[in-house]
């Protein structure tokens, strides 16, 4: 769960990263912000396309929400199981 929720949370980072570039329009100056390989960009744009500045902050909100739970705060002892998907959900739902 936890490289999962780590995975998760650079994904988006790096998308909100993709938000506030000023110039998109380059190729090279993206792939180098992002840090990414450039054949993955795509992925990345597309993922924006979906998810605006808003709703990356708030998926980002809902990822840290969960990894609080998967450690057992908030007195919770659910399975990582029902956390992943109740975590999908609520990231495709946002």
């Amino acid at each position: 769960m936890v490289l999962i929720i780590g995975n998760l949370v650079t994904f988006f980072r790096k998308i909100l990263i993709y938000h506030s570039l000023e110039n998109k329009n380059d190729r090279n100056v993206v792939v180098q912000k992002l840090g990414v390989n450039p054949f993955f960009l795509n992925d990345y744009i597309n993922a924006a396309k979906n998810y605006n500045l808003d709703k990356c902050v708030n998926t980002i909100s809902i990822i840290r929400e969960f990894d609080l739970r998967s450690k057992g705060g908030r007195g919770g002892s659910t399975a990582n199981g029902e956390l992943l998907r109740e975590l999908v959900y609520k990231i495709l739902h946002n």
